[in-house]
This record gives C-alpha cells, structure tokens and sequence, in this order.
C-alpha cells in the first residue's frame, strides 16, 4: 500500500495529526510519500485566502475548532 501524503509544515492541523498518521501507516505497513505543500500556492490557484485575511468570525472559529482538538488529543498548539 502507497499513501501520498500531502501536508502543509505550517499547519497547526498538519502538526497535531502527523504523529497519529505515521503511526497508523507503520501499523498498516504503508509506504509513504511525503509531499510538502505551500498554501500560498494552494490559495492562488485554488481562490483561498490566509486565515489573516478571512474574516474575522471564521478566523474565531477556526482557532475554536483547533482548540477542540488540541484538548481532545491531548496535544497543547
């Protein structure tokens, strides 16, 4: 099994599931690619924006969901 794995090094998601992905895939004897992103490119061609240029409300909630998974990992951002 070969898993491509696409992540973005500064991506608070990237940094909190990273660990649980390379486990998963050492369990299930996976090979993986690592494939590093730049969201800047991503956003460019994609019509995304950085998180400091959303709006307000969905950068709150955006810091509201990390939260959420930060306790319930167990993993301080």
């Amino acid at each position: 099994m070969t898993v491509d794995y696409f992540f973005a090094l500064v991506s608070p998601f990237t940094y909190m599931g990273h660990a649980r992905f390379e486990a998963l895939a050492a369990r299930l004897g996976a090979q993986v690619n690592f494939k590093p992103i730049q969201m800047a490119k991503v956003f460019a061609v994609s019509g995304g924006v950085p998180v400091k240029q959303r709006p307000i409300q969905r950068q709150a909630y955006r810091f509201q969901e990390l939260r959420r998974w930060s306790e319930h990992l167990g993993i301080p951002l």
